[in-house]
């Protein structure tokens, strides 16, 4: 009888090309599944690059026609098509009340502001065109409807009967005598901080003029311009306080394109700092006309590895003076310095402390790499980083103390400075005189506490405490500057 013996499998034997096939699709199905439950936690924007590239892999991956993939990808490519929609119809509603808001205020747009949302809208509607949802018809509709309307929202070109109002109010005499109380502002929840900041504003006429321009022209940041003229005219009226400071928060939510300034209290200089941040906003080229921005030049100093030499005409400059390479970057921004403040700092002259931010010590820090002659990208140990301002200097500038929000999670430098009435400030070349006029100050710690502001007028003192407004002597004056955050000179 013969013996039959079952043939031993070798196990180095490359499987059937079925099993291949079917072991590849059972990965492609599982990367699938990987890809919709990433694809969820990505932004939109990205979808569109992230789906090319994973059907761009598919096409690698299936080589037999397969139900399973095919219903797995028309499940992920639904899910896209319907998330790109939302999105889509998030964004239109946002567009649409903004539009009637503008609509009920009479806002008319100064043609910078106009071209900005006709280009919001194309956006809208070239991705409404890229969809095919049962909602498509109805979005391109109303997309439709604004495009029609938005010529209505444009500036016309006549005379603004307050523009023309505010033009004379500018030229007769629009403080109040000198020595008189400042006008109170009255606190509408969490509102000192806003207070603070305008008394300031209200000792800076460039700034002042430039932010009731916006409001007599319908710019982003009209309605500061709006209640600094309510407040002058209750200042030549003889009232004591002036309301509405609560829908300034409003304005600050649209200029920095967030919410946070909806509620709670902030720092006095973040108004400054949100008003005047956009290089392209209409405010910010009103103050450059006025001289109120600068031009900034920051140089970075190298020194090259040993034997090497820079490429003439290269991103690094030899300076003949020092006979130090270095990099330029020249920017606008507006007169106000920010000075970094630690509780080593206290008892520190306001002077040094400013002149020690034109020159600042690199050492210890990352080599940047340059190319030198040889065509060679080498790294190249930063020095120092000197910092200067274009001449001529400005009538007025802020000095900004950073005390709290950068040293750390709940932390505030309580450092008291010294701070005299006239100080040197160095700009450009020069040391110009300037006199302190202005300053705010915050009692508290980063959890809560009180803004106010203190003034000086034709040798008057004052204490700007809300609607509480109080004369104080100069000692005191000088006194309370010393915990100063943001301090006006003027020259």
């Amino acid at each position: 009888m013969s013996l039959l013996v079952a043939p031993i499998r070798d196990p180095f034997r490359v499987p059937a090309p079925e099993l291949q096939t079917a072991v590849r699709h059972a990965e492609t199905l599982l990367k699938i599944e990987q890809f919709f439950a990433g694809v969820k936690l990505t932004p939109v924007e990205t979808w569109e690059e992230e789906e090319a590239e994973f059907c761009s892999f598919l096409t690698t991956r299936v080589d037999a026609p397969c139900p399973e993939i095919e219903q797995a990808m028309d499940r992920v490519l639904s899910f896209l098509q319907m998330k790109k929609a939302a999105s889509l119809v998030s964004d239109l509603v946002a567009y649409s009340q903004r539009f009637v808001d503008f609509q009920k205020a009479g806002v008319h747009l100064i043609p910078q502001e106009e071209r900005l949302l006709k280009d919001e809208l194309a956006t809208l509607k070239e991705r409404a065109c890229g969809l095919e949802w049962s909602g498509k018809e109805r979005a391109l509709s109303q997309i439709g409807k604004l495009e029609r309307a938005l010529p209505t929202l444009a500036s016309k070109p006549v005379c603004n009967p307050i523009r023309r109002f505010f033009t004379r109010l500018f030229a007769s005499k629009q403080s109040a005598p000198a020595g008189a109380l400042p006008v109170g502002i009255p606190n509408e929840g969490n509102s000192c901080f806003l207070a603070s900041a305008l008394q300031l504003i209200l000792k800076n006429p460039v700034l002042e003029e430039a932010l009731i321009e916006e409001w007599t022209e319908g710019g982003p940041s009209r309605e500061f311009g709006e209640f600094l003229f309510n407040y002058r005219e209750a200042q030549k009226s003889g009232q004591t306080t002036v309301s509405g400071i609560g829908k300034l928060r409003n304005a600050l939510c649209r200029l920095s394109g967030s919410n946070e300034f909806a509620t709670g209290q902030w720092d006095a200089n973040e108004v400054f700092r949100t008003l005047i941040a956009d290089e392209k906003s209409p405010l910010f080229k009103r103050l450059q006309e006025k001289g109120y921005l600068l031009t900034e030049s920051v140089r970075r100093y190298y020194a090259p590895p040993e034997g090497a030499l820079p490429r003439p005409g290269g991103d690094l400059v030899l300076d003949a003076e020092l006979n130090r390479y270095y990099s330029e970057n020249k920017s606008i921004r507006p007169a106000q310095l920010e000075v970094e403040l630690t509780e080593a700092d206290a008892g520190k002259p306001l002077g040094a402390l400013i002149g020690a931010i034109w020159t600042t010590s690199l050492e210890g820090s990352e080599p940047a790499c340059y190319q030198m002659q040889d065509l060679e990208t080498h790294p190249c140990n930063p020095l120092f980083q000197k910092t200067a301002w274009s001449n001529p200097a400005p009538t007025q500038a802020m000095v900004s103390l950073k005390r709290w929000a950068y040293a750390g999670s709940g932390v505030k430098v309580n450092a008291p400075i010294s701070v005299k009435e006239v100080e040197e400030i160095q700009i450009g070349d020069a040391k110009v005189s300037m006199k302190l006029i202005g300053f705010t100050l915050h009692s508290g710690s980063t959890n809560g506490g009180h803004w106010v502001s203190y003034s000086a007028d034709n040798g008057a003192y004052f204490c700007n405490n809300d609607s509480r407004i109080t004369r104080i002597s100069r000692e005191e004056f000088l006194a309370r500057a010393q915990g100063a955050s943001d301090l006006l000179f003027a020259k």
